[in-house]
């Protein structure tokens, strides 16, 4: 009579590329650095760079009161260089 031995499916967490894994997040925070300092503003999700709320028919609209109507708001990585730099320039 023979045993039979179930095998458990559970991950190798040590066998993950930690290294790779770390240069792909480095590599995506230097880039979107460089997209903060190039471009601060980004396109309003609210009301996708319009300005405006419209209606379901389309007919009507108000203006978007997250980005005061521009289409444009201010990136969150910028916020926090902006926060940084004014940190900095208090201390001095």
């Amino acid at each position: 009579m023979a045993v039979l031995l179930a095998a458990t499916a559970t991950p190798d967490w040590g066998a993950l590329p930690w290294g790779w894994i770390t240069l792909a997040g480095f590599v995506w925070l230097t880039g979107y650095a460089i997209a903060c300092r190039w471009r601060p503003f980004a396109h309003c999700g609210c009301c996708k760079g319009s300005g405006r709320h419209y209606s379901k028919n389309g007919k009507t609209f108000r203006d978007c009161w997250w980005c005061n109507h521009t289409g444009r708001r201010l990136r969150v990585g910028r916020k926090v260089y902006n926060a940084l730099a004014a940190a900095k320039r208090d201390a001095t």
